[in-house]
């Protein structure tokens, strides 16, 4: 923090006209975290509709047309999610890590750092999904890479926002698209703190390696 910033700023959006009253995080960011992790699992449901993610579409009993493929993007993304895949990797990486990973990996994240005595959640985007909006206020509060969290689940938010709005807009269904180039993968790309390098790995999931 330069001797410029107040003192008290937010430390996701650096508004200095948006003070926060429960320091470190201003009211609006808070807000916005909570929003978008009630929208997360609708978006993806809305992109997925029969919850395949294996490359196929629903099949209909009787139909004899095959399933039409669902996008690559959307395969990605509403993956399960995968123990080792949420890793820093380089700039020649494609395709998206799927939704489940990345909430998946900052649930691990928070529950060592702030809830060492809860379980661990289910891994399907509505239960961790739900698992973090139900702790985003201490989060808030305590956690040391709340901004780094905020500008993940923004990313995932926007993510899904335009890819369900990118579907209507070619009259095509949503959830099934001819596959189309991955994108770059949304990956971190920071170097690992000292009190994540250390984290434990409950369900095989590695902290940053």
């Amino acid at each position: 923090m330069s001797d410029e910033t107040p003192a008290h700023v937010c430390v996701v959006c650096h508004n200095p006209r948006r003070l926060p009253t429960r320091p470190p995080v201003c009211e609006a960011d808070r807000a916005a975290l909570d929003s978008w992790l009630a929208e997360i699992p609708d978006l993806l449901a809305r992109l997925d509709p029969a919850g395949t993610g294996n490359g196929s579409g629903p099949k209909v009993s009787g139909s004899k047309d095959p399933p039409v493929p669902l996008s690559v993007d959307v395969v990605d993304l509403a993956s399960p999610s995968r123990t080792g895949t949420l890793t820093i990797t380089g700039p020649d990486q494609i395709g998206y890590l799927s939704v489940a990973s990345e909430l998946d990996f900052w649930v691990a994240d928070w529950r060592l750092l702030l809830w060492p005595d809860h379980s661990l959640p289910v891994p399907t985007v509505a239960v961790l999904a739900g698992w973090l909006r139900n702790r985003t206020e201490r989060a808030c509060d305590e956690h040391p890479a709340i901004d780094e969290f905020h500008t993940k689940i923004r990313q995932i938010h926007r993510t899904l926002t335009r890819m369900v709005g990118d579907t209507k807009r070619t009259g095509e269904k949503v959830g099934s698209a001819t596959p189309t180039a991955a994108a770059p993968r949304s990956t971190p790309t920071r170097t690992c703190p000292g009190w994540r390098a250390t984290a434990a790995a409950p369900r095989g999931r590695p902290g940053c390696t």
